[in-house]
């Protein structure tokens, strides 16, 4: 911010080659010497007349300059704006910070640790912080924007890291982070045609990139993947099919009472099938007595002892089979493995292009 109330900020102290201390005397002797050196009269064939360009911020830093009241004010603003840092400088802290963060996370990886956990989130806050000033400074700078979105992809902040990954590109479409970013974003917000969308425009603002190839790669075996676990959700084995007998028109079948027979289907044909009568409890228990002493005592005994001794044994409970991840869809003593229940989602974790490779190291 000038003197004269304009939006930029002119440094007159540099125009005369001195600072805000340099005493009063020694600012006028300045003005006329560099004055002489460069007036219009002195150099009349310069080129783009430089003389005349020079001349007047020489006036127009000596006006501001030589009232003790005027440069007081001016030296405040002065001061304020030499003290805050460049472009560059926001850039270079900002990668400061996130390098530290990172070292961080890979100190701890072989175990968990909240403390550390907690300090390198810190420092990718700072290291956004610091991009962000950066921006406000030079928004033309397509590297301010990919290294934001890649502190936003360190913190999972997804749809931030889809906005600057989507800005980078804008301004340097042959930057491969922006793309590598932008398609790794989509893939997290659950977008996946957009992700290989994304690639494929990508590879052609930079045929062959091997970065991109490589995470092409990965999205087809990861959407390759997703669609073999559905398949096998969604499989059924024969011999775990409920029986027809189970239903009813309405699809839940009403609660049967002990020797009560299946009741035969609306429009069938099929009489129903008579339920095996059980022995009696006494009779059950006569026979393993019996059973028991190697004997039987009579021949009702002795059948409803064989019946006990041929029945199926019942296979595992529900619980230790849904303990293995099966279910027992029937009661049939045949348990079907479910699977697992997550989706798979791309790890990134292989080549240059993964997270553990050059790509998300360093911020450029």
């Amino acid at each position: 911010m000038s003197s004269s109330g304009g939006s930029a900020f002119i440094d007159h102290y540099a125009v005369l080659g001195l600072g805000p201390d340099t005493p009063q005397d020694e600012l006028k002797k300045a003005y006329y010497e560099h004055l002489r050196e460069y007036h219009p009269d002195k150099r009349p064939n310069t080129a783009g007349n430089t003389g005349q360009q020079v001349t007047q911020a020489l006036n127009q830093a000596w006006e501001v300059l030589r009232d003790p009241d005027v440069k007081l004010a001016y030296d405040i603003l002065w001061r304020k704006h030499m003290q805050a840092p460049t472009a560059d400088e926001c850039r270079r802290k900002g990668n400061d910070m996130y390098a530290e963060a990172r070292n961080m996370t890979k100190a701890h990886q072989s175990h968990v640790n909240l403390l550390a956990v907690q300090a390198s989130m810190k420092k990718f806050q700072e290291a956004i912080e610091w991009y962000t000033k950066g921006l406000e400074l030079d928004q033309l700078e397509h590297r301010f924007w990919s290294n934001r979105a890649l502190c936003y992809s360190a913190v999972e902040d997804w749809r931030r890291c889809k906005d600057d990954a989507r800005q980078c590109i804008r301004l340097k479409p042959d930057f491969m982070k922006g793309w590598f970013l932008l398609a790794k974003s989509l893939w997290k917000l659950a977008d996946p045609k957009e992700a290989h969308r994304t690639l494929e425009m990508g590879l052609q603002n930079l045929p062959g990139c091997p970065e991109l190839l490589e995470m092409q790669a990965e999205f087809v075996a990861e959407v390759d993947e997703m669609a073999r676990a559905r398949g096998r959700s969604r499989s059924v084995s024969p011999a775990c099919t409920p029986k027809q007998s189970h239903r009813s028109v309405s699809g839940t079948a009403p609660p049967r009472m002990p020797g009560q027979s299946t009741p035969p289907r609306p429009g069938g044909s099929t009489p129903p099938r008579q339920r095996r009568k059980s022995p009696s409890f006494a009779a059950a228990a006569a026979a393993s007595m019996a059973n028991n002493r190697g004997h039987s005592n009579s021949p009702r005994q002795a059948a409803a002892g064989e019946q006990r001794t041929s029945s199926k044994s019942p296979g595992p409970s529900w619980r230790q089979a849904g303990a293995r991840g099966c279910v027992d869809l029937d009661d049939s003593g045949v348990y079907e493995c479910t699977g697992n229940f997550g989706t798979p989602t791309p790890n990134f974790s292989g080549g240059r292009g993964g997270t553990h490779g050059g790509l998300e190291a360093s911020c450029g």
